[in-house]
């Protein structure tokens, strides 16, 4: 018997018309009827009748009426739980744009090997604090934000490193920034990377309004100067080259969600189970000069 034949039959019934169920559901009033007739052909007795007013349940048909609606209400009591077992599936994930390019690709592709089904959503933010408090992820993957209502998993160590065309490599393993003062030094837009720096000591610098770690690197790459970004942002970039900095400098990576908001999410709990296990060591780091 098909469901939504049976919700048409029953919605003439509650408004008394077929014609007013036809409007609810595009159909014409002909094809109502048509489809009365059907679900009356297909159980065997007649349980409307037509009337000047309208239409109403047959006199003895009204347990039948009964059990239509509950067919009803089973369907959509199915679709409600195929629904929400669909849901936990999801998995929203908020980080840098950096990790969304050399990090998180990685780990969701192993992921979805064993949770094919699972139904990632990736949102590229520096603001991880923004995006928590709008509630718009799952999981946080970033540097730790500063809340009581979330649980911080640290995950790695990132080092910043001195970034530099392969043409104008520096002798020292391990470049200090009194020499990188001495160069036109492009200033990406990271709290970290400006507290290191002494701009008042740089000679020639250029600004980059944007967290976008990809345009500074094209400028290093085309020879416009030097900088400083974190070694997970120039991984697997060509044309520039990497070397330590004294004194060393890094950031710590890890997760944050809130232990309530994953209480119905399946996936996203098994995403964090699997995030804690995955070796993170020497995965993403690019070779350091």
């Amino acid at each position: 018997m098909d469901i939504i034949k049976v919700e048409v039959l029953l919605s003439a019934i509650e408004l008394g018309s077929m014609s007013k169920a036809a409007e609810i559901y595009s159909y014409t009033p002909s094809a109502v009827t048509h489809i009365v007739d059907a679900i009356e052909s297909e159980i065997g007795v007649k349980i409307i009748k037509r009337t000047h007013m309208g239409i109403e349940v047959q006199r003895g048909r009204e347990d039948i009426i009964d059990r239509l609606k509950l067919l009803v209400s089973t369907k959509n009591d199915i679709m409600e739980m195929a629904a929400a077992k669909t849901k936990t599936h999801k998995i929203t994930i908020a980080t840098y744009a950096s990790l969304s390019k050399y990090v998180l690709p990685k780990i969701v592709i192993d992921f979805k090997r064993q949770f094919p089904d699972a139904d990632i959503n990736i949102i590229v933010d520096d603001n991880l604090q923004s995006v928590y408090e709008k509630g718009s992820a799952d999981i946080l993957f970033g540097e730790k934000i500063e809340n009581d209502n979330i649980i911080w998993e640290e995950l790695m160590l990132d080092p910043y490193v001195a970034v530099f065309p392969k043409t104008q490599a520096f002798s020292d393993k391990a470049v200090s920034r009194e020499k990188l003062y001495t160069k036109t030094f492009i200033m990406a837009k990271d709290r970290k990377i400006s507290d290191y720096i002494s701009e008042e000591k740089i000679d020639d610098i250029i600004k980059i309004d944007s967290h976008d770690d990809s345009s500074v690197i094209q400028m290093v790459k085309e020879g416009m100067g030097v900088t400083i970004l974190s070694s997970l942002a120039v991984n697997s970039n060509q044309g520039v080259a990497m070397a330590k900095l004294n004194p060393g400098l890094s950031r710590v990576l890890g997760l944050m969600y809130g232990k309530k908001h994953l209480a119905d999410k399946d996936y996203a709990r098994k995403f964090v189970d699997y995030i804690r296990r995955y070796d993170m060591k020497g995965k993403f780091c690019g070779d350091i000069a």
